[in-house]
């Protein structure tokens, strides 16, 4: 599997979520689910909903956080494959 860089850096080819959903294993995504639900006060989170094809990905499964990064919207507007190459990104010397 190739690598996959979020716009912000995060690695999407190394997250659960992504290799859960690539793999179609369920029982994986039901476990991101039960976490959710339990460790990050999501109740409403399911199997299906724990689905993400990537931050880059043109379907509209990405998992919640991914879904709503500001990152990304901004990332995805100015038409850059991540911060790295965007003209307003302040780079480290």
């Amino acid at each position: 599997m190739d690598k996959i860089i979020a716009y912000c850096g995060l690695i999407c080819t190394d997250c659960d979520a992504y290799i859960a959903t690539q793999t179609n294993d369920l029982a994986a995504l039901e476990q991101m689910a039960a976490r959710a639900r339990e460790e990050f006060g999501m109740p409403d989170a399911t199997a299906e909903s724990a689905r993400c094809d990537g931050c880059l990905g043109d379907s509209g499964r990405k998992i919640g956080y991914c879904a709503e990064c500001k990152i990304r919207a901004c990332g995805v507007e100015r038409g850059v494959v991540n911060c790295a190459y965007c003209d307003d990104y302040v780079h480290a010397d």
